[in-house]
């Protein structure tokens, strides 16, 4: 399968994240001196030998283990609970050894107004200011040199930020437009600061396929649509990450391969399958009325997840004047997964009360098939109905996700009047033509004589549709009209 399009590559730069520690801490806007954010951390002795931690507010290291290390943010103040206090004083101390906080004589940074620190039985309370948090390298117990633990420290509060990345399609078929979407993909992100949002895919490291910087007030939970510029993981899985604006420093493009220091400053991400998806829908015809359990139409489809290909199943739209009608069925093919041509569409109406899927069907109306997501781990072959599954997300770079998805359109004629042409005695049809075949059923009675496909050409593809459309009245095409559709 080729590549998809990218028009228009625009450069998009940003500050790459600088940060330790765990991932889900960034830099928010900081809080007002007088107000900073409270943590307390409370510690007990296991014996003489160990720290453990035995709660906390946060998530600051390990429970249930020997001397875990910490992991601190700037800017919060913290109360440690020395539950062993008296025979276990506790003390901070830089990477030399120094005092800077201690329950059993006086640390450097006890008298810095900004630290506030504060001592009483069990706890120590104190401001962990920047300079504090440079210098802050362990924490002890004076008495016991093997009751010793590390601390690491990271620039910032907490930051509030959730990014959903369900699985979806781009540079896919539509029925709206005879060109597939421009590659690109929608995340829905809420964040509390300012955050750029980068998708990337796996190479020996993650690359950036595009980006954003967003602030706060895009940050929603509205949909984010982010161009995909570099497609060398396309299709296939990418993931969606959250950065605190402020924790960045550097810069990246799409197809730069991100730092591990960028990795340590994501404050969420998800992951999704992106996959490249060719639908096409069949123009059909027939002399017998259509009914439940029939065959209505038949299409190509492909879904192509670059490997991870999701099995799915093709539903079939009734429209009203041309337009589709989304909430409405008149059929569906089984379970499928990869590349399936001529798969039949099996007439059933759903709901039964619509106004649209009417069964039996005859006369002449417009349908789309779409592309549904099979998601409840039903096997390849199983039967299908329709509108059990939900429908396959199409993004596109300009117009963000469109409608229905992956689509196409198609015209289907039922006219039992051509049932009753008169045949002469020598069992040709009374027009004289011996080179066009009637158009019959006898291949089987529940596939109303459907012409061949008018599939994307190259399926999986990227191109405009061919569509074979039904001559008024149901006549077949001459000798003629075939060679000069040929030649063109």
């Amino acid at each position: 399968m080729s590549g998809p399009r990218v028009s228009n590559p625009r450069r998009r730069q940003f500050l790459a994240g600088v940060g330790a520690g765990l991932v889900t801490y960034g830099t928010g806007a900081g809080a007002a001196a007088d107000d900073p954010e409270r943590v307390e951390v409370v510690l007990d002795n296991v014996g003489a030998n160990a720290w453990e931690l035995v709660s906390a507010d946060e998530d600051v290291g390990e429970e249930g283990v020997d001397n875990p290390e910490f992991t601190l943010r700037q800017r919060v103040r913290y109360t440690f609970v020395n539950r062993g206090s008296g025979p276990h004083p506790l003390e901070f101390r830089d990477a030399n050894g120094n005092s800077l906080l201690s329950q059993q004589g006086t640390g450097s940074y006890e008298t810095d107004a900004d630290v506030n620190y504060e001592e009483n039985d069990e706890d120590m309370i104190f401001t962990l200011t920047e300079p504090l948090a440079e210098d802050l390298n362990s924490y002890i117990c004076t008495a016991h040199p093997s009751m010793e633990g590390s601390i690491q420290t990271v620039d910032g509060e907490e930051v509030d930020a959730t990014v959903t990345f369900p699985n979806q399609a781009t540079a896919a078929s539509t029925f709206t437009d005879d060109e597939p979407t421009d590659p690109a993909v929608s995340v829905s992100v809420e964040a509390d600061t300012d955050s750029a949002v980068i998708v990337t895919y796996e190479g020996d490291d993650p690359v950036v396929a595009g980006l954003e910087m967003l602030d706060s007030d895009e940050l929603e939970g509205e949909e984010v649509v982010i161009p995909i510029e570099d497609d060398g993981g396309f299709p296939g899985e990418h993931v969606a990450h959250v950065i605190p604006t402020d924790d960045l420093s550097g810069e990246y493009e799409p197809g730069d391969t991100v730092s591990t220091d960028t990795v340590e400053a994501v404050a969420d991400d998800d992951t999704a399958t992106v996959v490249q998806a060719t639908l096409s829908l069949e123009d059909g015809h027939g002399d017998e009325p259509i009914d439940a359990g029939d065959v209505i139409a038949t299409a190509d489809v492909s879904v192509d997840g670059g490997g991870a290909d999701p099995p799915y199943a093709v539903d079939m739209h009734p429209t009203d004047d041309g337009e589709l009608v989304e909430d409405e069925f008149i059929g569906t093919t089984d379970v499928l997964s990869g590349t399936n041509e001529n798969v039949e569409v099996v007439a059933e109406r759903v709901p039964d009360d619509g106004d649209f899927n009417e069964l039996p069907f005859d006369g002449t109306d417009q349908f789309v098939a779409m592309i549904h997501l099979v998601d409840d781990h039903s096997p390849v072959g199983d039967a299908a109905s329709p509108g059990s599954f939900p429908v396959l997300p199409n993004v596109d770079a300009a117009d963000g996700p469109v409608s229905g998805g992956v689509t196409d359109r198609a015209e289907v004629t039922i006219d039992p009047a051509e049932d009753d042409t008169d045949v002469d005695d020598d069992g040709d049809d009374d027009d004289g033509d011996d080179d066009e075949p009637a158009v019959t059923d006898d291949a089987d009675d529940d596939v109303p004589g459907f012409g061949p496909a008018a599939a994307a050409a190259g399926l999986g593809g990227l191109t405009a549709y061919a569509y074979r459309k039904l001559r008024p009245n149901g006549e077949p095409s001459s000798p003629d009209d075939e060679l000069d559709e040929q030649d063109g």
